[in-house]
C-alpha cells in the first residue's frame, strides 16, 4: 500500500493518537533570571559537549574556551579562517545554521552577528505498514520560512522569515576582530588609525550564547539532522560511476527513483536531497573509483589494465615534464577495428580535428576520421596532447603512420589550422589538404557576428560568400566573387576586407570548389566524437 492511500485510509485514527504540535509562543518559558550557578552550570555543560565532540579541531584553531557566568561561553580562535572552521563544525554539532545577520565597525573593532536559524525537518517514517511519528521534543516545527500554520492563523501581520523570531531559535554568536585583520569580510575601515594599529591581536573572540529555543543543541547530531536514505545514496553513487552523466542529470533521476520508495516524504532532504548534496555524495564515490590519486599514474594503470584485457590495442602514453616541458604530455590510441577501418577506407580521404572542453585539464582531443561506404565519420583513431601545435600534431600521425606503414591518405579534411597544416606537409608531403565546409562555414558565421556588420546585413553577406565557396566552375566563382564585394553587407563594413584578403583570399585552391574539384566527406557525426568523450573521461 503506497503512502498516500496508507494516510487516507488510516487518517482518523492517527490523528486520534498523535498530539497536536505545541506553538514555540506556548512552551514553558525559562525563568527571567535564572540563579548565577545555573547559567554557569548551564554554559559549563555546554563546553564540555564542545571539547568532547569537537576535540579534533580544538588544538589547531581554537586557543581559549571557557564557560561565562551570564550563561554564555567565550571562545577565542587563531584567527578569522580558524573562526569560520569553527562556526562550520559548530553548525554541524547543533543542527543549525549560523547565518550572518550584520557586520559593523564598533569601537575600532569588527563585529560581526550570526543568527542561529534550525535546519532540522520533522517527518513521518513508513516501516512494515506502521507510521512511526518522529518529532523535536518538546514538538516543535521549523520555522525558518516564516510562521507555523497554528501561528499564522492567530496574527495575520507579516513576518520576515529571515528575522530571530521567524526562524524559531534565539540563539546567536558574536565574532570580532580589528578591521586590519579582516579584509575577507569586505568592510570599510575606519579613516583614521594609530600607529599602533599592527600592535593588535589577529585573534579572533567569539561569545556563543547557547540558550537555543525549540531545539536541544546537546543532542547527538545523527538525531538532529537527517542522513541522506540508503537507498538514495546508492542510486546516486550507481549513476556516479558513469562520469559522462552531469550532477543535473543525476538529480532528476534521484528525484524520479525517490518518488518510487515507500515511506519517501516530499521535500525531506533523506529521499530528495539537493544537487549540492549529491554532488558532494558523487565527487567521494568518484575518488574511490579513482586507479590512483595521481592523474598521469591512473592514466598508466589503466592503461595496463587494458593491454592485460585486450593486448591488441595499441597504446601510446607520455606523462610530459611540466606545463612548458620540452617534453610534454600526450596520449595516442588505436584500436584493431579502427585499424580495419583505416586500412578500408583510410586512403582516400582523413579528417583532422582537435576537440576541447573534453576533459576537466583543458587538454585538446585529436580525432582522426573517415568517411565509410555510407559516408558516415568513424573515428580511427584519438589522441590528447598537451597544446595544439606543430610538433604534437606531428608526433600523433608518426605514430599512427609506425602503427600503421600503409597509411598514406591522398587528402586530408581539416580546420583553418597552421599547425594542422604545418604537421600534415611535413609528415605526408603528398597528401592534399583541403578545408572542411563545415568548418569554414562556421568560422565565417562567428567573424560575421563579431564584426562591424550590421544586423540588417549578415544573413544576406553569410550566403553571398556560400556562393563564393560552393561555385563549381572559375567563371561562376568570380561572378560571385563580384556579387559579394557588391552588396550592402561587403560596401558598409571597414573590416570584411581586411579579413577575407588574409585569411581566404590567399588560399582559395584549399577551400573553394572550383580550384579543388574534389568531393568532401561530412563533418564527423555526432556520435563518434561522443564515444571518445567519454573513453577520454573513464581513463582518468
Amino acid at each position: 500500500m503506497g503512502a498516500s492511500a496508507f494516510l487516507k485510509d488510516h487518517c482518523s485514527e492517527l490523528l486520534a493518537n498523535f498530539l497536536s504540535p505545541v506553538p514555540v509562543a506556548e512552551l514553558p518559558a525559562p525563568e527571567q533570571t535564572p540563579p548565577e550557578h545555573a547559567l554557569l552550570e548551564r554554559s559549563s555543560k555546554h563546553v564540555a559537549h564542545i571539547k568532547a565532540k569537537l576535540s579534533p579541531i580544538l588544538n589547531e584553531s581554537v586557543s581559549t574556551i571557557e564557560a561565562l557566568i551570564d550563561g554564555r561561553v567565550y571562545i577565542v580562535v587563531k584567527d578569522w579562517a580558524a573562526c569560520k572552521l569553527f562556526k562550520a563544525e559548530y553548525q554541524a554539532l547543533t543542527s543549525t545554521e549560523y547565518y550572518s545577520h550584520s557586520t559593523e565597525i564598533k569601537g575600532g573593532l569588527t563585529v560581526k552577528r550570526f543568527n542561529c536559524r534550525w535546519i532540522r525537518v520533522c517527518y513521518l517514517q513508513f516501516s512494515l505498514g506502521l507510521v512511526l511519528i518522529t518529532n523535536a521534543s518538546p514538538p516543535c516545527a521549523c520555522r525558518r520560512a516564516g510562521k507555523t500554520p497554528w501561528d499564522a492563523a492567530k496574527d495575520k501581520s507579516s513576518e520576515s522569515g529571515m528575522s530571530i523570531k521567524g526562524t524559531g531559535c534565539s540563539a546567536s554568536m558574536v565574532a570580532t576582530l580589528h578591521p586590519d585583520y579582516a579584509r575577507e569580510m569586505k568592510v570599510g575601515n575606519p579613516t583614521s588609525h594609530n600607529d599602533t594599529k599592527h600592535s593588535y591581536s589577529t585573534t579572533v573572540a567569539m561569545y556563543i550564547t547557547s540558550e537555543h529555543t525549540g531545539h536541544d543543541p546537546n543532542e547527538d547530531r545523527d538525531v538532529n539532522m537527517l542522513k541522506v536514505d540508503d537507498k538514495v545514496r546508492s542510486k546516486i553513487m550507481k549513476l556516479a560511476e558513469s562520469r559522462s552523466l552531469s550532477v543535473a542529470y543525476i538529480t532528476t533521476q534521484v528525484h524520479a527513483f525517490a518518488d518510487g520508495l515507500v515511506g519517501s516524504i516530499k521535500g525531506s532532504s533523506q529521499f530528495y536531497p539537493t544537487m549540492s548534496a549529491i554532488t558532494k555524495i558523487a565527487k567521494q564515490h568518484r575518488e574511490t573509483l579513482r586507479l590512483d590519486p595521481h592523474d598521469h599514474l591512473a592514466v598508466e594503470k589503466y592503461i595496463d589494465q587494458d593491454k592485460a584485457a585486450n593486448p591488441k590495442n595499441l597504446w601510446f602514453f607520455r606523462a610530459g615534464n611540466g606545463p612548458q616541458g620540452t617534453q610534454p604530455m600526450l596520449l595516442v590510441h588505436q584500436t584493431p577495428f579502427q585499424q580495419e577501418m583505416m586500412a578500408k577506407y583510410g586512403g582516400t580521404i582523413v579528417g583532422m580535428d582537435a576537440t576541447y572542453k573534453t576533459n576537466l585539464w583543458g587538454l585538446p582531443l585529436v580525432l582522426i576520421v573517415i568517411a565509410d561506404n555510407h559516408g558516415h565519420g568513424y573515428p580511427i583513431a584519438c589522441a590528447f596532447i598537451q597544446r595544439e601545435e606543430q610538433g604534437q600534431l606531428a608526433e600523433v600521425l608518426l605514430q599512427l603512420r609506425n602503427w600503421n606503414p600503409t597509411f598514406n591518405p591522398k587528402f586530408f579534411s581539416i580546420d583553418k589550422s597552421q599547425p594542422e597544416i604545418n604537421a600534415i606537409q611535413n609528415t605526408f608531403p603528398h597528401s592534399r589538404i583541403l578545408l572542411c565546409d563545415f568548418h569554414r562555414q562556421q568560422s565565417w558565421q562567428r567573424w560575421i557576428h563579431g564584426s562591424d556588420v550590421k544586423k540588417e546585413y549578415r544573413d544576406d553577406l553569410f550566403e553571398k560568400m556560400r556562393l563564393v565557396g560552393y561555385a563549381g566552375s572559375v567563371p561562376d566563382f568570380k561572378s560571385a566573387m563580384f556579387n559579394l564585394q557588391a552588396c550592402p553587407g561587403w560596401i558598409k563594413s571597414n573590416t570584411i576586407k581586411g579579413y577575407w584578403d588574409n585569411h581566404w583570399g590567399n588560399c582559395t585552391d584549399l577551400w573553394a570548389s572550383c580550384y579543388r574539384q574534389v568531393c568532401l566527406p561530412p563533418p564527423p557525426c555526432a556520435g563518434a566524437l561522443t564515444v571518445l568523450q567519454v573513453l577520454a573521461e573513464e581513463i582518468v
